[in-house]
């Protein structure tokens, strides 16, 4: 059981060539196991720079975002209550909202973490691969 970073998603759909071979031989392994899983913060983070134009797709973001979403290897999970609190709680100095956030995430289901983000790499309360 995988979680994707944001960043991990808009590669993974876009530009796999930016994935790490470790990462996509993962990704490729808990495919098969329909485990695989991504923040609903990792969305609306997406959104969010794409509004401000600092990412781009080659199709309008409703049109990715409904193909994303149709991809039935990945399962969305929701920002809820025990989520939301444990990644205040986290013991990191990272402030980045959505970066908590997904580490809450991925404790909460007990994942392993994709990512290339050298501060969440760094963090040792969860498991990261990159």
């Amino acid at each position: 059981m995988i979680v994707l970073d944001t960043s991990v998603l808009v590669w993974l759909t876009t530009s796999q060539e930016n994935l790490s071979a470790k990462a996509l031989k993962l990704i490729k392994e808990e495919r098969r196991e329909k485990e695989i899983y991504v923040s609903s913060i990792s969305l609306w983070e997406i959104a969010l720079l794409v509004r401000k134009k600092r990412l781009a797709f080659n199709l309008e973001f409703d049109e990715w975002f409904s193909k994303v979403r149709q991809l039935s290897f990945l399962k969305f999970i929701d920002v809820d209550v025990d989520i939301a609190v444990n990644s205040v709680n986290l013991e990191w100095s990272n402030n980045d909202p959505a970066d908590r956030i997904i580490i809450a995430s991925a404790k909460f289901l007990g994942a392993q973490l994709v990512t290339s983000d050298k501060r969440i790499l760094e963090y040792e309360q969860v498991q990261s691969v990159w």
